[in-house]
């Protein structure tokens, strides 16, 4: 799809220029991306199937399949690579999870690839001093500063969400009836506040079950989770080799962390 994604553009919206010929490429680059890619895959849909588990929500494996293209296919359509989380979602509560528990897992999933780059950009920024380079003025410090107060503020609202929801929804329901304040005692707006203060409670409850349910699913989800990372940087690493081999797997790995 991403190829021809290229040559639509290719003749659609360039001046025909040559831009892309894979014949820079190596055969053996070929068969190492054809091998590489059913493992990406794979691991993709075991790390949110194993976090579904972890939080006892049970789904056919087939479905989790097709959550797993739907995610890889809508998120390189939406801005940021926001849109794959919220269809997952979507068709979870299409098959009758509750939103709450669905968003538990997308959320949960997605977190896991986060906390290891918090953990690991700060000691990028530490010892790579080649990163500096990518910073203006040069001043990794201040950068660094700001991964950790957003970092901060992440776990600080992870742990309200999980202690006390009460007050995220408390907080919630202040901002909606400061905003719509003739709408405020409508019972239609009440039941639409109740069902969210519904769903929050069941998302934190999920987020609880992760952090002590069943320790195999949790072990299982972070492993295959690494495994999808790896797989995921390793795309760039063999590219890149096949160019120029003398390129550094290490330096490569790190500059896309």
């Amino acid at each position: 799809m991403s190829y021809l994604s290229l040559i639509a553009v290719y003749h659609i919206a360039s001046d025909k220029s040559s831009f892309l010929s894979l014949g820079i490429f190596s055969k053996e680059l070929f068969v190492q991306i054809a091998i590489l890619l059913p493992i990406y895959f794979i691991a993709d849909t075991l790390r949110f199937y194993y976090t579904l588990k972890a939080i006892n929500v049970n789904v056919p494996f087939k479905f989790i399949i097709s959550l797993a293209f739907i995610n890889i296919f809508v998120s390189n359509i939406t801005p940021a690579a926001t849109g794959g989380g919220f269809a997952q979602i979507y068709f979870l509560n299409k098959a009758r999870v509750p939103i709450g528990a669905a968003t538990a897992g997308s959320s949960i999933r997605t977190a896991l690839p986060l906390i290891f780059f918090m953990v690991l950009a700060p000691i990028i920024l530490i010892f790579d001093r080649n990163i500096e380079r990518l910073f203006p003025n040069r001043n990794v410090l201040v950068y660094m500063g700001v991964v950790l107060v957003l970092a901060a503020f992440g776990i600080i609202f992870i742990y309200k969400l999980i202690k006390k929801p009460e007050s995220i929804i408390l907080t919630i329901q202040k901002l909606i009836s400061f905003f719509n304040r003739k709408e405020s005692a409508n019972n239609r707006t009440s039941k639409k506040l109740d069902k969210l203060a519904v769903e929050i409670k069941g998302f934190s409850e999920h987020l609880q079950m992760y952090l002590h349910g069943n320790r195999k699913y949790v072990f299982l989800s972070i492993g295959f989770t690494l495994l999808f990372l790896f797989t995921l940087f390793l795309f760039p690493v063999l590219l890149i080799r096949d160019l120029n081999p003398s390129a550094s797997a290490i330096e490569i790995f790190l500059h896309k962390s």
